[in-house]
């Protein structure tokens, strides 16, 4: 997943995100899903995300081990976001 592709994601959902906060998205095995989870969970006060911002230990907990199943589709848990932030990250990757 390229960093553009992430900094979309968010400003479509209505987010700034920090440069450093991309690159520990984009670093990450499982971007996607890593921002599927981050949208999520962010507090709706929050205007910039910031790397403080994502909790990789809440994230890594709730999606062990790569977080597809066997067809190989994002998990139902990461598709609560909604199908429209879902479908633009899937499109830019």
């Amino acid at each position: 997943m390229k960093e553009i592709n992430v900094q979309e994601a968010f400003l479509e959902a209505g987010y700034q995100i920090s440069p450093e906060a991309v690159k520990l998205i984009v670093s990450h095995s499982l971007p996607k899903d890593l921002v599927c989870y981050i949208l999520e969970h962010i507090d709706e006060s929050v205007f910039v995300i910031e790397t403080e911002h994502i909790d990789l230990s809440s994230f890594e907990s709730e999606y062990p081990s790569s977080v597809k199943d066997d067809s190989g589709t994002i998990s139902d848990v990461a598709s609560k976001v909604g199908s429209d932030v879902s479908s633009q990250v899937s499109q830019n990757s």
